[in-house]
């Protein structure tokens, strides 16, 4: 299973990470790290072509680290 978050509508690609079963099996969190400079929408994309079922539950967490410029 392949995780990624984007924006511009998909076409530019923050972050991405693929997932093990063990991982999801394992109820381990999938951290995904990404830097923005501008407001943006961002989407949350999840591929997969394995035959098990899976179950997405999204709490976002969002930790911002703020530089300013001087």
């Amino acid at each position: 299973m392949i995780t990624d978050i984007s924006t511009n509508f998909g076409i530019e690609v923050l972050a991405k990470k693929e997932v093990m079963l063990r991982e999801i099996l394992n109820k381990e969190k999938i951290k995904l790290e990404f830097i923005i400079d501008i407001l943006s929408i961002l989407e949350f994309r999840v591929l997969s072509l394995g035959i098990s079922m899976i179950l997405i539950g999204i709490k976002p967490s969002i930790m911002a680290s703020i530089r300013l410029k001087k």
